[in-house]
Formats: structure tokens, C-alpha cells, sequence
């Protein structure tokens, strides 16, 4: 509930008794506003309805609200005296009374205790004046509980599965996307398939290399052998054959860099291809 301070006698008033306290008091020009510090004259004060925390006024720069925290739900009185609190009815009469209960805080949310209520507390009466107040009140409740179009158009999407006429266009990018990927990589899968392999053109010396190699491994037990055991064999016969050739572990490295015609690689292993 917002409280003033009378500038004329600095007496502190509820927002519901700031009328009858003008009436009486000769020095008050102005009214303030307890929470925030803001003078209202006249008949302003009435559209201050909400107000700063405490937290924040006294913190200052300091204060962070629920930032970095999850917001306290109130429960439905709670929601009702802040809407009691802060509305204004249209009606001049409804208006009255709803600034007589104003100062109450502990105002009934069903209907039958809120008829006695009145009756008791504040003996409102005539022309269905209860009645009135509490459609008014009724039907601003109801409007804090209505969700927002975009929350229920959220639910709606959640709760009915998407046709075609009612599905959203974004959600045909993705799958367009996907689609053009798939093209793509398929495409590309067969344009490799379909390359020749490009097979290096070897000199006489790597020739003889790679000949040495292919009749070594050709006589091996699945026509595969370990890289150390082939160069440590290869390198065997070329001093021996070709006692010319540079017989080192180089040149024996060079090729096989281009022995891809002749072998292929299965990790550390030379197989040799199918002829």
C-alpha cells in the first residue's frame, strides 16, 4: 500500500484518507510520497498507485532486484490486494467504495464473504452497489490471469501437432537445408567414386624400388607386410641387385610415397592391390 506525507503538517496518510485529510487541513499544498520521495499536488497523487521496494530505494545503484534470482510468486490474495490497491473504478460510486476498502488489508476473494464483508465492515447499500463492485473487481482479476497472445499462441502450438497448412515457414528452412546438404554430399560421393586415380609418373630408380617391394610382399601370406619388415627386407635385395642405387631408409621412404598404384595402406601394412 503507497503512503504520503502531508506537506502542510507532515502527517502520514494512507492513499484512501488523503482527500479527507486536504478537506480539513489548511497547509496542505502537496502530498509525498513515502517510498520514492515524489511531491504530487493537486489531485496527482491519485495515479500513483505502485511504488519502489525499500530494497531499492535504500541500496541505491547497488540494488539488483531479481536479477540473478528467481521472482517470488505471489498467491491469488496477494494478487487481489495489490489489485484492490492499485484500480480505480469508472463508476463514481464504485469508485468511493472501492477507496473505503482500500484501507483494509485483509479484503475477502470470494464472492459471499466479500458481499458480507461490505455489509459489516464498510455498510455499503442500494442500487446494487455490492453487486457492481464486485463485477468491477471480478472482471480485473480475470484479466491478470488471461495469458498474453504470445504465450497462448505458444501453448497452442505446443498442445495441436502442426499441419501443413498451419506449419510455420521457418520450420521448412531447416529441412530445406538438410535436403540441399544431402545433395551435395551425394553428389560429391559420386564424383569421387567415379575420379580416376591419379597415379604419379615414377622414374627407373623408383621402379626398381617398387618392384623389389611388389615381389617381396607378393610372396607373403596375404600379400601384406609391416612397413618396418618390408624396408628392412627391401633394402636387402636393392644392395644386393642394385648395388648402384642409394640404398637407405630415404630413399626407401620416397618410394613409397609413390607406391599408391601398387599398394594400398592398411595402417603400418603394405597390401598389395589385386591385379
Amino acid at each position: 500500500m503507497v503512503f504520503f506525507v502531508c506537506e502542510g503538517c507532515n502527517e502520514t496518510l494512507k492513499k484512501n484518507k488523503v482527500d479527507q485529510h486536504a478537506a480539513r487541513c489548511r497547509n496542505c499544498w502537496a502530498v509525498t510520497c513515502v517510498d520514492c520521495s515524489v511531491v504530487f499536488k493537486g489531485n496527482d497523487y491519485a495515479a500513483h498507485t505502485t511504488c519502489i521496494s525499500e530494497a531499492e530505494k535504500y541500496e541505491g545503484a547497488l540494488y539488483q532486484g531479481n536479477k540473478g534470482k528467481a521472482a517470488v510468486k505471489k498467491n491469488p490474495q496477494e494478487r487481489w490486494m495489490d489489485l484492490i490497491q492499485s484500480v480505480s473504478a469508472p463508476d463514481t460510486k464504485v469508485n468511493q467504495a472501492l477507496q473505503r476498502i482500500q484501507s483494509y488489508d485483509n479484503v475477502p476473494r470470494k464472492k459471499a464473504k466479500f458481499m458480507n464483508f461490505l455489509k459489516n465492515s464498510i455498510g455499503t447499500q442500494g442500487a446494487g452497489l455490492e453487486e457492481r463492485l464486485w463485477t468491477f473487481l471480478e472482471t480485473e482479476f480475470n484479466k491478470l490471469k488471461e495469458p498474453t497472445p504470445a504465450a497462448g499462441e505458444k501453448r497452442k502450438a505446443d498442445d495441436e501437432p502442426a499441419t501443413d497448412a498451419k506449419k510455420p515457414k521457418t520450420n521448412d528452412e531447416p529441412a530445406a537445408g538438410l535436403a540441399a546438404l544431402a545433395s551435395h554430399v551425394k553428389g560429391y560421393l559420386a564424383t569421387q567414386e567415379t575420379k580416376p586415380v591419379e597415379v604419379e609418373e615414377l622414374s627407373a630408380d623408383e621402379k626398381k624400388w617398387l618392384k623389389v617391394m611388389k615381389s617381396i610382399v607378393k610372396k607373403t601370406d596375404g600379400r601384406r607386410m609391416g612397413k618396418k619388415a618390408l624396408r628392412k627386407a627391401t633394402l636387402a635385395q636393392i644392395a644386393d641387385k642394385y648395388p648402384d642405387l642409394d640404398a637407405t631408409k630415404d630413399a626407401f621412404k620416397s618410394a613409397a610415397k609413390k607406391s599408391t598404384g601398387t599398394f594400398e595402406r592398411d595402417g603400418d601394412y603394405f597390401v598389395l592391390k589385386t591385379e
